[in-house]
């Protein structure tokens, strides 16, 4: 990201559910950023994009249900459910 932080997905195999988090290389600190939009999250994290600046990432859900959000380079969320 644009901010010197790196968004990382985290899933385990034997359950649906992803986690997304906002790693900072310098303090060596994970965010969870699930929390921010849990009903996301739910069937499993879908198809991520960064912006061409680095400024923003765009999540979809793993499911049909059509959800997204915008987080920011800090991992605030800009929009989303």
């Amino acid at each position: 990201m644009s901010s010197g932080k790196a968004m990382v997905r985290f899933s385990e195999p034997a359950r649906s559910e992803s986690l997304l988090a906002l790693w900072d290389p310098i303090t060596n600190a994970l965010t969870n950023l699930t929390s921010a939009v849990p009903q996301l999250f739910q069937a499993g994290l879908g198809p991520m994009a960064k912006s061409g600046d680095g400024s923003r990432l765009f999540v979809a859900a793993a499911d049909s249900s059509g959800e997204v959000a915008l987080f920011d380079s800090s991992g605030s969320l800009v929009a989303g459910p």
